[in-house]
């Protein structure tokens, strides 16, 4: 198997994995739906915006509906890093708000 055929095969590996993982909630004790849901969407855009600033172009890219369509190898996997990237940005801005993930009921 070639490189390319290495990182596609890695990568759907990742999205089989991720889609697999079930659904959570974050959930803090004492914090009321309202709150949480504040805290939720200013991590989103502080999340959004450092990977705006370090990433360009491409974390908005990841939004995008044409996700893979016409784009090079190289190009998705840069998609990806950048989407990964404000992924973990907004899960660690909910923990250090003493936020933690736990299964859907």
């Amino acid at each position: 198997m070639n490189a390319a055929g290495k990182s596609l095969f890695a990568m759907a590996c990742v999205l089989m994995t991720v889609s697999c993982a079930g659904t959570y909630q974050w959930r803090k004790p004492g914090t009321s739906d309202g709150d949480r849901q504040r805290d939720q969407s200013q991590c989103r855009r502080l999340a959004r915006v450092e990977a705006e600033r370090r990433f360009g172009n491409l974390a908005l890219d990841a939004r995008a509906p044409d996700f893979g369509g016409g784009r090079t190898l190289e190009s998705n996997m840069a998609v990806y890093e950048a989407e990964r990237h404000e992924k973990s940005l907004f899960e660690g801005c909910l923990k250090g708000r003493g936020y933690a993930k736990a299964k859907a009921e």
